[in-house]
This record gives C-alpha cells, sequence and structure tokens, in this order.
C-alpha cells in the first residue's frame, strides 16, 4: 500500500542525504509540513544539482524571504497558515518574475482550482507529492528516494529549461475575469473553425489569449492542451470562469457549435467524424503525447481545408509542427507564438520551421489576429 509521505512518521532521512555543496540551483521549501519537508529535502539531496536554501512554514515567509535572499526554485504548497500558496505566488512573481514555482500538493484532484489560478499568476507548473511504499520507521535508501521522487525531480529539470519572458510576468498574469455570456444572435453551425495547441505554459497563456477576445466568438474553438488524465474537466470549468466563454469537453459524435470553447480530453484524441462530428478516439500506444496537437490539426485540416486557423502556443517538443504544415497544405492558416513569451518555445519554433516561417505572435497579438480572421469575409462562390 503506497502511503503519502505527509503522512508517514519516524523516517531515518538523515543516512542518505548528499553533503556535497557544488550544487547550481537552489531551491526554497514553503510547507507547513514538518515531514513532507523532511522527504522534499531528501529527495532533491539525490540531485547534485540542486539544493534546498531555506525551508519556510507559509506563504508569507515565503514572500518574507524575496526581501533578503533568492532562490531559483520554489516549492509552493497550495493550503498554509497565514498565507497560502496562490497569494504567495503572486506576490513572488511579481517583485521576482526570474523565480520558477512548482505548485507541489498531495491532493492534486481537488486543489486543481487553486492549482490552475496559481498557473494563471505566474506558477509554472504543478506535481503531485511524492509517495513511497514503506512502512513508518522504515531506513529509505537513497535510490528508493530517486525512484519514488523521480517525478518531482523531472518537474525541477523541466523548470531549469523554462524560458522566463523577458518582460514583467504580470504583463500576462491574471487577466480580468469576464462575466459569463451566453451566445447569441450566432449560427447553429460554422464553415469556420479554430484550433489551438498548447503545452506546457498553456492554461496561462490560453486565459489570456481568450479573456481578450472582444466578442463571443462567431465560430467553434478547439483546444488540444497537454494535460494529466482526469484534469481536463476541472481545466475546463476554469478557463470558463477565467473568459466567461462557454466552455466543455468535447464529447464524442456531437457538434462543434459558435461561440464555445471545447477541450480535447485528457488522455484521448480528437477529430472529426467523416459528415464533422467531434470524435474522441484512443490513443496508439507508442504515441506519446496526448490529446496529440498533430493528430487534431491533421483531421480538421482535412475537413474544414482553407476555412481552419491553427495555432501553436507555449511548449516543449514538436507536437503540432508536422499538422502546422499539413494546415498549410490544405490552404489554411497557422499562427505561433513568439519566442520572448513563450515559457518553453520549442514547439512554436519546430511549428514555424515546419511551415518556413519566421512570423510569431505576442498573446495580444493572437487574439486580435483571431478576431481579424473570424471577421474575414467569405470568398466569393463559397
Amino acid at each position: 500500500m503506497l502511503i503519502p509521505l505527509s503522512y508517514m512518521n519516524n523516517v531515518e532521512l538523515s543516512s542518505i542525504l548528499d553533503t556535497k555543496d557544488n550544487y547550481t540551483t537552489s531551491v526554497l521549501i514553503a510547507n507547513d509540513s514538518p515531514m513532507l519537508v523532511a522527504v522534499l529535502k531528501a529527495i532533491i539531496a539525490t540531485d547534485p544539482r540542486y539544493h534546498v536554501c531555506a525551508c519556510v512554514e507559509n506563504g508569507k515567509k515565503a514572500v518574507d524571504f524575496f526581501q533578503h535572499s533568492k532562490a531559483d526554485i520554489v516549492l509552493m504548497d497550495i493550503h498554509m497558515p497565514i498565507m497560502g500558496g496562490v497569494s504567495a505566488t503572486e506576490h513572488i512573481v511579481t517583485r521576482h518574475p526570474k523565480t520558477r514555482i512548482l505548485i507541489v500538493t498531495a491532493t492534486v484532484s481537488t486543489n486543481m482550482g487553486y492549482i490552475f489560478s496559481a498557473l494563471n499568476i505566474g506558477a509554472l507548473d504543478y506535481v503531485q507529492t511524492p509517495t513511497l511504499p514503506f512502512k513508518p520507521g522504515t531506513v529509505i535508501s537513497k535510490q528508493a528516494l530517486k525512484t519514488n521522487g523521480a517525478r518531482l525531480l523531472s518537474k525541477l529539470d523541466s523548470l531549469t529549461k523554462l524560458h522566463i519572458p523577458s518582460q514583467e510576468r504580470s504583463i500576462y498574469a491574471h487577466p480580468v475575469r469576464r462575466a459569463k455570456v451566453q451566445p447569441q444572435n450566432l449560427k447553429s453551425s460554422s464553415d469556420r473553425i479554430i484550433v489551438i495547441g498548447a503545452s506546457t505554459g498553456g492554461p496561462s497563456t490560453l486565459a489570456l489569449v481568450l479573456n481578450k477576445l472582444t466578442a463571443i466568438p462567431k465560430c467553434p474553438i478547439i483546444i488540444c492542451q497537454h494535460i494529466e488524465p482526469g484534469f481536463s474537466g476541472d481545466f475546463a470549468s476554469w478557463l470558463e470562469v477565467e473568459t466567461g466563454i462557454p466552455t466543455q469537453l468535447a464529447k464524442d459524435h456531437t457538434d462543434a457549435l459558435p461561440g464555445r470553447i471545447y477541450i480535447a480530453p485528457a488522455g484521448r484524441n480528437l477529430g472529426l467524424t467523416a459528415g464533422g462530428r467531434l470524435e474522441v478516439s484512443p490513443p496508439p500506444s507508442s504515441q506519446i503525447f496526448t490529446p496529440n496537437i498533430d493528430y487534431t490539426f491533421f483531421k480538421f485540416s482535412k475537413y474544414y481545408s482553407d476555412k481552419m486557423l491553427g495555432i501553436v502556443l507555449t511548449g516543449m517538443g514538436s507536437d503540432g509542427s508536422k499538422g502546422a504544415k499539413e494546415i498549410i497544405d490544405q490552404g489554411g492558416s497557422v499562427l505561433t507564438q513568439d519566442s520572448e513569451t513563450a515559457l518553453i518555445e520549442s514547439m512554436p519554433e519546430n511549428a514555424r520551421d515546419a511551415i518556413k516561417t519566421s512570423h510569431s505572435y505576442m498573446p495580444n497579438q493572437i487574439t486580435m489576429m483571431m478576431e481579424r480572421w473570424m471577421n474575414k469575409p467569405a470568398a466569393k462562390g463559397a
């Protein structure tokens, strides 16, 4: 049985702590559980690229820490006394925009609203609190910590590679929420479609782009966001609150309607039937990223051809690049986020290479171009 580390007692950790002092990346831990702090320190100590520079038990102390010192990465809990993790995140990234914040919580599934709020105001990623299959009192080996803390260490590795935009992050974070509106006076169907692909850094960028639309979109908007299974429903609910646009999970064999946002379900591929209805299907075992952006771009471009706008936002890897080329080959249009504002540049950069363009756009420019594209008169005879 897996026992959450936060509930373990009397675990002997001192024997596995590394004593080297040649670390390069400093980590601040903000968490009110002494045992969890001890275990996080032990996991981090297994990787010589990191060292824990300080530990604090609430968000206010995390904010105050930066008045006299600094840390490259903050492991931020959500619920803490005096000041919680969301408020602390906002304070820190506003004053210290180069700081990388990773939300670490034992209850991801029940905290997704808080997590997405933290991502929207500057946190870069989130991870489930590690668990260990050991009973209290067990001496834990260094290898066991590395194995069971692999997800956390992987997230730390990714954070060190993230590109922090040169502009103040507060410019991009926390858009003013718009009251929810119901689509009115829109056609029951549209011959146009917008499909957006995103990965790491996507939620906050999507909220920013879609929140700035001056009117309810005249066509459906499909979003392919790489996300872990079980969380896409929470993501849809959060995005609806942030943008005011009706947002829902894409359902198999249903119509995509104008004025609405459809989220590709986690762990599934989203395409279209021969008749143009949404089609949700399991991915092949060889597929790495789900929902797969290339798959969705290919399927939608085959149906909508020159009446499709594809958008590639921040993310790691090349998912979306082959699909972007297919959109262009079918006569459609593609926009990519610029390197200065993308938290991870590789996805939009690879898409630009695939379609042989150097043009890229900031989030506010993407919003304007989306509206211009939606309002463009249909070609004669179309």
